[in-house]
């Protein structure tokens, strides 16, 4: 499906089309190419496109760092091998209760993907507003992590998993360790990482 995002500050043209339905000369006339997470590196996109391919988080941080009102944006990481989704939504609501005054939201890993989650916020005019986007982060999603940074982050525990994506054990250990060196304020790593 094509369509086209506007706000008062940017527009994209986008069109989006599933893996298999392989279109060389649109890849070949796209400016970017915003490649799912579930996509392997060693995919052909990648080996063909490499060059204009991008992560939904890379996007998303290159966009942001444009926009004036990111200021009033603060991104809160979470990862692990297991109990992202639980800290993810007991976070959500200790901050909901405690800091009544922003706009949460829960994006990544979810129904709600972080891009949405963004292009909900400006939809809804809510730029002028305070949010805190809690992001639940897979080693797929944080591969690659370059432009955007987080203001905290928790890595809640470490398992061999995902090996069938990555290409050994230290490769996930080092995408989801992505998440702590693009934090800027604090992370919190539990006893099961170490």
């Amino acid at each position: 499906s094509s369509s086209t995002e506007t706000s008062e500050n940017f527009k994209i043209d986008s069109k989006s089309i599933d893996y298999k339905e392989w279109d060389e000369q649109l890849f070949e006339e796209a400016e970017q190419i915003i490649v799912h997470q579930a996509v392997k590196p060693d995919s052909d996109i990648y080996v063909k496109y490499g060059h204009k391919t991008i992560s939904e988080l890379n996007f998303i941080g290159q966009l942001l760092e444009k926009q004036e009102w990111n200021k009033n944006l603060s991104f809160i990481g979470i990862t692990g091998t297991d109990g992202k989704s639980t800290t993810t939504h007991v976070l959500y609501h200790l901050l909901k209760t405690l800091l009544p005054d922003h706009h949460l939201w829960i994006s990544g890993n979810f129904d709600e993907s972080l891009a949405t989650t963004i292009h909900s916020i400006i939809e809804k005019d809510l730029t002028d507003k305070k949010h805190i986007i809690i992001t639940e982060l897979s080693s797929f999603l944080l591969y690659g992590l370059k432009d955007l940074w987080f203001d905290y982050s928790i890595w809640t525990n470490l398992s061999p998993d995902h090996l069938n994506w990555h290409p050994d054990m230290k490769d996930y250990v080092n995408t989801k360790y992505e998440l702590i060196r693009h934090t800027k304020k604090h992370a919190f790593i539990t006893s099961g990482v170490l």
